[in-house]
Parts: C-alpha cells; structure tokens; sequence
C-alpha cells in the first residue's frame, strides 16, 4: 500500500478572466466533498487575497507593494492535500481549471522533523498571511546557513508576536504534476514545472500577524541565505477555516 504524501496545490489564474465566481465556488465545493468521499485528506483550503496587495522583498532590495511578476496568471489559492494517490487528486481537481481557467500545479512537500507542519490549530484574531519563498533551485548555496536563518526566523516570529502555524520547503519544481488548459478549453494532465523561470517557489509559512511588513522584514534572511530570490506576503480572502497540520 502507498504511504500518504503530503502535497501543495497552487491554483494559477488571471482574476479578470473568472466570469462565474459562484460556479467557481461550488466546483470547489464539490472537489472537497469527492475528496473526503475517495481517501485524500484535506488539511488546508484557502483563496488568497488579490496579487496587486502583496508585498515582495527581493535580495538586496527595499519592499515593495504588488505582486511578485506582473503577468497574467497570478497565485489565486492554494490546497494542502495527504494523499497516496496524486494522479486521482489531479483527475478530481480539473474541473477547477475549468472554471476558474489558468493552471493547477501539485508539488509535494519535504517533510522534515521539526514540527513546523504538525502544529495546533491556529488561535487568536490575527489574520492568516502566506509567505511564499522563490530562489533558483540550481544556485549554490550553504545549506547549513540556510537551515540556521530558518530557525532565526521562526525564533523571531516567536519573541515579535507573528505566530508560525505551518510550512514546509517544497519538493524540486521539476516534478511537479498540472493540470492545464488545452486551447479547447479541456483541462489536461501533464508533467513539468509551471513556468521555466529561474526563481521557483521553493518554500512557504504560513503565519498570524497584524504586521506584514514587519513580517516581511523578518523573512528577509530566508531569500538573503540563497544569495538571490524574493519573499512574497499575501493575506486571506477569508480566514474562517481551520489551519490543521
């Protein structure tokens, strides 16, 4: 029997382009209903707050507001999904391109035994915020440096009231799994990164604050430790759901 994998699954998109927000909305109604139904366990389930209100810091930069690139196909949401069947996950998950259009990018998460993504449920009123870690994957760096910032900024968090509910490093962007759309307009499985851009998403937190920037300032070193790349900050659209690990 395959051991459950847990997975990260980006949902790309052009928010302009969503003619039918309610259809959207009970697609992905009804893709969490097959899910419970079929075996793959939905951990987390939210829709990001509009890309233009992100903030982004790039290596040897000053932050900056608006979203990571300007192009059409923006972070609209994500799922965090254990399963041990990712090709079946995908087939349920199409009918989300169809509606929302764009792309849907699986990538698993590489679990490691600190912790950071079995914590307890969120508490507090302090809004969700997702920092999204893009580097070169193929860059050299000090992998002890780059732990070691980790654990400064989680340690930071901690002593300056942002508190870390989750993340985890991401699986290489190679192998990932998408659904895309076909120029028909059918939604169609295929292997291979969702863009071939030197910076990647490497990694995420997810984090309670009423300090984004702040936030974002402490998330610095994290990109810094690489020696190129850009952290992004981006709130909820809504944030009544539970944050489980």
């Amino acid at each position: 029997m395959t051991t459950p994998t847990t997975y990260l699954m980006l949902l790309w998109g052009d928010p302009d382009a969503l003619l039918d927000p309610r259809a959207a909305y009970a697609a992905h109604e009804r893709f969490e209903a097959d899910c419970a139904a079929q075996g793959h366990e939905v951990l987390l389930a939210k829709e990001l707050a509009d890309a233009a209100t992100a903030r982004t810091l790039t290596v040897g930069g000053r932050p900056t507001d608006g979203p990571y690139a300007e192009t059409t196909e923006q972070l609209g949401g994500l799922y965090r999904i254990r399963t041990a069947d990712p090709e079946g996950l995908l087939r349920l998950a199409a009918p989300l391109v169809t509606h929302d259009g764009g792309t849907l990018e699986l990538r698993p998460e590489v679990l490691h035994d600190d912790g950071a993504a079995e914590g307890p449920t969120a508490s507090g009123d302090a809004p969700l915020h997702l920092v999204l870690l893009r580097g070169d994957p193929a860059g050299a760096f000090d992998l002890d440096a780059v732990f070691a910032a980790h654990d400064a900024f989680v340690t930071a968090c901690e002593q300056q009231g942002h508190r870390v509910v989750g993340g985890e490093e991401l699986g290489p962007h190679t192998a990932a799994r998408l659904v895309r759309m076909t120029p028909a307009g059918q939604p169609v499985l295929c292997d291979g990164p969702y863009t071939e851009t030197t910076e990647q998403l490497g990694g995420y937190y997810l984090v309670r604050t009423h300090d984004p920037d702040a936030l974002l300032r402490l998330a610095a070193p994290l990109v810094e430790a690489e020696g190129r790349g850009t952290v992004e900050v981006r709130g909820m659209v809504h944030d009544g759901a539970p944050v489980a690990g």
